[in-house]
């Protein structure tokens, strides 16, 4: 997943996680061109994971749905700094 890297990406996830739970974090994003660059290097599990956390910030009721992604589930919230 990730090339591999799961250590790597967890951190991210973790910030991640953190700055979606703020309020007024989450806005509309056109992502689907970048989305759809990504996908052939993506294995399927990455894209999909992808795709969910594109959806999350641009959809709050969406952000439940990350936790169908083990790596999600196990991302421990981090600091933003």
């Amino acid at each position: 997943m990730f090339a591999g890297d799961t250590e790597g990406v967890a951190p991210l996830l973790g910030r991640l996680k953190t700055a979606l739970s703020v309020d007024g974090a989450i806005m509309e994003w056109t992502m689907e061109p970048v989305l759809a660059h990504l996908q052939p290097q993506l294995s399927a599990e990455s894209n999909a994971l992808l795709t969910a956390l594109v959806a999350a910030m641009s959809f709050p009721d969406k952000l439940a749905g990350l936790d169908q992604f083990a790596l999600w589930r196990e991302a421990e919230p981090r600091g933003l700094d």
